[in-house]
């Protein structure tokens, strides 16, 4: 795994640890100011968002010549104003970085400073870079920068509700092989496998000898006295 890689891969760490602890916000009061979409209130709507609008995006000028093709601009359009209501209220400042090419990037103005203390608590932990908490803001610019990247999507969230980050060579859709398991007692081909091994088992001779012996030796209820 290369440098840049490496630390990609980190970063989504950061941001899917983020989106594991994060809680949905308490319902603010009734917008007298007209939005136009749907409001984003956690960061993990917001990533959902910029998948999906990542999937509406033309591959070619549209000539919105039917209603389909119009009803997929107007979706569009709703999900980057809802974007960037959200990340107009982040404030970042361009870095320039000048080494063997140059590039911008957006760091979070007024970011708080981690104290010693807390670095030294980090790294005592010993769990790597994806333990240190990041805030809100900070996970926005990490998936910013990977939706830029083309990378987001490999942050995925399971069947059950928990937030993974697959690898680039897989194809990855289950945090767990419980939950892949789970996903696939529930298909027809699982019930179908698991009814018909049933019936072979309960026809199997040895099966059919061994379950009364067992009933052999319960012991048989007493029957009611009566005089």
């Amino acid at each position: 795994m290369n440098r840049e890689l490496s630390l990609q891969w980190q970063r989504g760490n950061l941001l899917v640890e983020f989106l594991k602890r994060e809680r949905r916000p308490k319902p603010k009061g009734t917008e007298t100011r007209y939005q136009w979409g749907k409001s984003l209130d956690t960061v993990s709507e917001l990533i959902e968002s910029l998948k999906k609008l990542e999937s509406l995006l033309w591959k070619k000028p549209p000539q919105l010549k039917n209603p389909d093709e119009w009803e997929r601009e107007l979706e569009r359009e709703r999900l980057e104003a809802s974007i960037n209501r959200v990340i107009e209220r982040r404030r970042f400042r361009p870095v320039l970085s000048a080494h063997s090419r140059l590039e911008v990037y957006w760091l979070i103005a007024n970011k708080p400073k981690v104290s010693p203390a807390q670095m030294k608590s980090w790294h005592e932990a010993g769990a790597g870079v994806s333990s240190i908490p990041i805030d809100s803001t900070t996970a926005i610019q990490i998936a910013l920068e990977m939706a830029m990247a083309g990378t987001l999507e490999r942050v995925r969230r399971c069947r059950c509700g928990l937030w993974f980050l697959a690898a680039p060579s897989l194809k990855k859709t289950f945090c767990s092989d419980a939950c892949r398991f789970d996903r696939y007692r529930s298909t027809d081909e699982y019930k179908q496998e698991r009814r018909k091994y049933m019936r072979d088992y309960m026809r199997n001779t040895s099966v059919k000898d061994r379950r009364k012996l067992q009933a052999s030796r319960r012991p048989q209820k007493k029957a009611p006295f009566t005089r």
